[in-house]
């Protein structure tokens, strides 16, 4: 078998496909990423305010306002954590099911008429078997098939995964996940080389050992559905494009939001968040309190905010 052959068949155990990378391993971490940076700023406000608390109170009144803000950092550190906890468990529960819909289900007739006819031969070529190999790479019963009739008359095929080494490399991505949640508060100098590579870069050493064959192989990531073509005939002319407006955000709460988190996220502040929301009653809620879940807010992002953030 060539190298490109090889690659062929390689390819289609390992690389088919269009995986969609937001709904991976690696969109978690860029979104654990964001969250700590902004837990960080979050941090760095609070201290920047508690540091002229003593030139305006008392001793008393210092420590006092001292302890709300350290409660009101402690809380979005919390939510952010718990937020990323909600989506690593998505992201494992998105790959188990593709694995389910790939790996488990059975090869389409056409596929078992094919594989019927090639077990009958003795003349199998390896352009035959990697090209056999490319079209059923949506199905791995189907290609575990062909491995083995290809390895019955002495051809050579690349390993195909198994549900048990595939449950090991979810275990063992989920593990990583939670272990680098747990530095999400230490600082740069004070981190160890993977938690570095984790929170600081993207594709980069023990984050894309563990992440990148989960994250790209067909049986386990969640693949990109093609958008349906459109006739350009059809299509009606562009308009001249008005500069983009500050547009309002619709957030429904999910039983775990605070007003805290919420200022964060949209990069605005919670009296501007209350205000907007005279129905709401969250002038009765203190900041760092859970809001009822399903309940509508209209807020409007401060700057720097990008539609689509999420934390």
């Amino acid at each position: 078998m060539t190298s490109a052959q090889w690659t062929k068949v390689h390819n289609a155990i390992n690389k088919s496909g269009t995986p969609d990378l937001s709904k991976g391993f690696e969109g978690w971490q860029k979104q654990a990423q964001i969250t700590r940076s902004a837990i960080m700023e979050a941090k760095r406000q609070i201290d920047e305010e508690k540091a002229g608390l003593s030139e305006i109170f008392s001793q008393k009144e210092v420590e006092r306002r001292s302890a709300a803000l350290d409660s009101s950092y402690k809380g979005i550190t919390r939510l952010g954590v718990e937020k990323l906890e909600k989506g690593l468990e998505a992201v494992v529960a998105a790959k188990r099911e593709r694995f389910k819909e790939v790996a488990l289900s059975a090869p389409t007739p056409e596929q078992l008429r094919l594989l019927q006819a090639m077990a009958l031969r003795d003349d199998l070529t390896d352009g035959e078997i990697a090209e056999v190999a490319a079209s059923m790479s949506e199905n791995l019963q189907a290609l575990k098939a062909l491995a083995s009739i290809a390895r019955k008359q002495g051809h050579d095929f690349p390993a195909v995964v198994t549900q048990e080494e595939m449950e090991r490399d979810l275990t063992t991505a989920e593990r990583f996940s939670r272990d680098m949640l747990q530095s999400i508060e230490v600082p740069d100098e004070a981190q160890t080389y993977h938690q570095r590579c984790f929170w600081n870069h993207i594709n980069t050493g023990l984050p894309k050992a563990t992440y990148e064959k989960l994250d790209r192989v067909t049986f386990a990531a969640v693949q990109v559905k093609p958008e349906p073509k459109e006739n350009p005939e059809s299509k009606p002319a562009a308009k001249p494009q008005e500069p983009p407006k500050p547009a309002t955000v619709i957030h429904v709460t999910d039983g775990i939001d605070n007003l805290s988190w919420l200022a964060t996220k949209y990069h605005t502040r919670i009296p501007a968040i209350i205000a907007e929301n005279p129905g709401a009653d969250l002038d009765k809620v203190k900041t760092t309190d859970r809001l009822p879940a399903d309940i509508t807010l209209t807020i409007t992002p401060g700057e720097g905010y990008t539609e689509g953030e999420d934390l």
